[in-house]
């Protein structure tokens, strides 16, 4: 199934290298919303556009930049969607059916407080949560900004430079045989 989605996708940008910073942008910003991110397959995803940067196709500073853009506008987004539920919130996500996800969120949030906003973009099955739980919890909003700015530029390369040495590699390996 995800070969069916990353193969044909790192084909299209390695055709149109010109679309991969929007696409980037654009996979960071779905993979953070609120229970949409659960269907963005990220990993795989931001996987091939480093192997992309790191066999030339791709620059490293402006997908960098649209990670962390696409990362934050995504969060920041989710924040908002938990601040305007805020007091009715549970009853939106059970509505959805999101309720355990929610609560293991809320536990998490309560545990770590602002870590884990940073902890939270690291951890896949929280990244898309702790954002609306930090809006549902009514944390302050210049305090959330400050260390979300701080977790996506972690995060950003985390996911590219796994991808980034593959490319080089398969790049020095052709030249190298």
């Amino acid at each position: 199934m995800l070969r069916n989605l990353v193969h044909p996708f790192i084909q299209w940008v390695s055709v149109h290298p010109a679309w991969g910073i929007a696409a980037t942008f654009a996979i960071a910003f779905c993979e953070t919303l609120a229970f949409v991110g659960y269907t963005v397959p990220a990993v795989f995803l931001l996987f091939g556009v480093g192997a992309l940067i790191g066999s030339g196709l791709l620059p490293f500073w402006p997908v960098f930049a649209a990670g962390v853009s696409g990362a934050f506008l995504g969060d920041g987004s989710s924040y908002l969607l938990g601040r305007f539920f805020r007091g009715h919130g549970s009853r939106f996500v059970e509505h959805r059916g999101i309720r355990t996800n929610l609560a293991r969120g809320q536990r998490f949030f309560q545990n770590h407080g602002g870590k884990s906003i940073i902890m939270g973009r690291m951890i896949g099955p929280l990244r898309p949560i702790v954002p609306v739980v930090s809006g549902l919890s009514d944390f302050p909003l210049l305090r959330f900004i400050s260390i979300d700015i701080l977790a996506c530029l972690i995060w950003a390369p985390l996911y590219l430079l796994p991808g980034m040495v593959f490319g080089a590699s398969v790049d020095l390996a052709a030249a190298v045989s």
